[in-house]
């Protein structure tokens, strides 16, 4: 959605795991790989110690499958070139229910029908221009909105959508990582696997404990535009009980456009780059496709709007890193400190 595939990502904190492994009759087993043009780690004790990678990797191409705007001939890219709509199931219908429902707690905040706007300004599948003419906006933003689709629910699990307009289409980047996060979830516990950690392009969902009872533990980067993957200094460490994690923010992921910063979160209802004094936000939440969503939703609010939502949303926290006059500052929801770690 406003997000590219490659998010900003939260560093696991896995002090001592190594240690653990040795000792503990629950070696914590590890799995990694590609998917959705970023990366997947996933950390899990296993009594029957199996390795699950192949059914793992099985499920994200049928995710990548329905949702990759990557994808040529994924639901969604089909989707987006057909000019009257479709009938859809599985994950897509999901995602798709859950960014109304988002779309319409956050009044427009969120929204998965910003892909015009995504390729527009550069950071969908085509290179960005070094230069764009903002006077088409207007005609592009007639194709923005989620009132710009009738969707009605298919049961049990389907849902039919109308497109009003023939040039409508859908990016669920700002989502889809985050409800991977809750499937691949799904699937462990479905196995009898009850502690385990699972990130995917930054967004992350922990259940559970690690060897030695203790609760994950995870990191959240400090917005700095140079910092390296190797290099990242980490603002905060938090402990995840049965809890979801998401990040969203500004301040590396943007490119030159007629020769200013142009940000890759993107307000659907302006469908100009969003900048505020807001560099980032981490929302804490049960699942982390809200939290995902949410992440994004709050960027594009703004400091203060976003800070006043999430007080209003219950089971959901958040840390926003904000600049105020010149210096980096942090605000915590009133819950946020339980899980934050010195």
């Amino acid at each position: 959605m406003y997000k590219t595939l490659v998010k900003l990502s939260l560093i696991i904190a896995l002090l001592g795991l190594l240690s653990c492994q040795q000792t503990s009759p629950h070696k914590v087993l590890f799995v990694e790989g590609e998917t959705q043009g970023t990366s997947y780690h996933i950390s899990y004790t296993d009594t029957l110690q199996r390795n699950l990678k192949p059914q793992i990797d099985s499920i994200l191409a049928d995710f990548s499958k329905e949702l990759s705007t990557y994808d040529s001939t994924s639901t969604i890219s089909r989707f987006n070139r057909t000019k009257k709509g479709m009938r859809l199931r599985g994950y897509f219908a999901t995602v798709l229910l859950e960014s109304e429902r988002i779309n319409q707690l956050t009044h427009g905040a969120f929204d998965p029908t910003v892909m015009p706007l995504v390729n527009f300004w550069g950071f969908g599948t085509k290179k960005a221009a070094e230069t764009i003419d903002t006077s088409q906006l207007a005609g592009i933003l007639k194709l923005v909105g989620m009132d710009k689709l009738e969707i009605h629910k298919l049961p049990p699990t389907g849902v039919v959508v109308t497109k009003k307009h023939a040039g409508v289409a859908l990016d669920f980047n700002a989502i889809a990582q985050g409800y991977t996060c809750d499937v691949l979830g799904n699937y462990l516990q479905k196995n009898g696997i009850k502690n385990f950690l699972i990130e995917v392009g930054g967004e992350m969902l922990a259940a559970g404990k690690k060897p030695g009872d203790t609760f994950w533990k995870v990191g959240i980067d400090k917005p700095e535009e140079t910092a390296s993957d190797d290099g990242r200094e980490l603002q905060a460490t938090v402990m995840l009980q049965n809890q979801a994690i998401a990040t969203s923010g500004n301040y590396r992921k943007f490119h030159l456009v007629n020769g200013k910063k142009v940000v890759h979160t993107l307000n659907p209802k302006t469908g100009m780059p969003q900048t505020s004094d807001l560099l980032s936000v981490s929302i804490i939440a049960p699942k982390c496709i809200t939290a995902d969503a949410l992440a994004t939703a709050c960027m594009v609010m703004g400091f203060e709007k976003a800070k006043a939502f999430i007080e209003t949303q219950e089971n959901t926290e958040a840390l926003f890193i904000y600049e105020n006059e010149g210096k980096l500052t942090t605000y915590m929801t009133k819950n946020f400190n339980g899980i934050l770690l010195p």
